[in-house]
């Protein structure tokens, strides 16, 4: 395995022209790898929906990077989140489990953006 400074997917999304999006500090972002996945996160949702505990919540679908893959971005009204609890929220709401054991090191590292989005430039 290469080893990469914590800066490295910062660096390179910026060479290949990509938006780096850090949540807002009542903001979730939940990575989908596909129409499954998806499905995943509305399942969940409805969990935690039907518990009313998305109330103060809303949330918005966009493309990612790639073809056939998600970004969700949920937003909670008057909270603000610690990263620990973003870091959960996320893996329960279905993200990519592998990104959120990475934002998770990062997060305990202290690295300075822990957890971000990248996103074709609009």
């Amino acid at each position: 395995m290469v080893k990469r400074d914590a800066n490295w997917g910062l660096r390179r999304a910026r060479k290949n022209g990509l938006r780096v999006v850090e949540p807002k500090r009542n903001e979730l972002q939940i990575d989908i790898d596909g129409s499954a996945e998806l499905a995943i996160f509305r399942q969940q949702w409805s969990i935690l929906e039907k518990a009313g505990i998305t109330k103060t919540w809303a949330f918005s679908i966009s493309p990612s990077k790639r073809p056939g893959k998600f970004h969700v971005t949920v937003t909670i009204q008057g909270c603000d989140i610690t990263n620990i609890n973003r870091v959960c929220l996320q893996a329960i709401l279905g993200s990519d489990i592998r990104r959120e054991a990475f934002n998770l090191c990062r997060v305990l590292n202290g690295n300075k953006y822990p957890i971000v989005f990248f996103e074709r430039a609009k």
